[in-house]
């Protein structure tokens, strides 16, 4: 009774499979702003040049990264929604587990150098969502009682 081993010889290594990476780049709220203090682009609508134009007086591009200036506060990098998501949940969730308040978040973000423009609407949003927050929030600001 001899025993059989079957042996088998890879032409190239099982582990190595092509690595397929999609980038979604949708429109956010930075696009129209990047492409005028890069390419001084603006829109055909003239309002919504002129609102542009204005608004983009307050951001300059470091290292092709967007950032906000401030008067007292630092440059604040700009990000996405999604990325802003993940600030939030970091700084909400993270190693620190603080499960602050909407302001106290908001103001943790500004504090760690980002912005976004619905940073304060996000930080309610995320904060009215998590269990806990609500769980052991004052009465009056619980989302339990409404």
């Amino acid at each position: 009774m001899g025993r059989h081993i079957h042996i088998e010889f890879l032409a190239q290594p099982s582990t190595q499979a092509p690595l397929i990476c999609t980038i979604d780049h949708s429109p956010t709220w930075m696009d129209p702003i990047l492409q005028f203090l890069q390419n001084q682009t603006l829109p055909a609508n003239p309002a919504e040049a002129r609102r542009i134009r204005h608004r983009s007086a307050r951001y300059l591009i470091i290292n092709g990264s967007l950032y906000k200036r401030g008067f007292s506060l630092p440059y604040l990098r700009c990000l996405t929604p999604e990325e802003g998501h993940y600030v939030l949940r970091e700084i909400h969730e993270g190693i620190c587990v603080n499960n602050s308040g909407a302001r106290s978040l908001a103001h943790k973000a500004i504090c760690q150098g980002y912005f976004w423009p619905s940073l304060h609407t996000d930080a309610q949003a995320f904060t009215q969502k998590c269990d806990k927050c609500q769980r052991f929030a004052n009465i009056p600001h619980s989302r339990l009682n409404r």
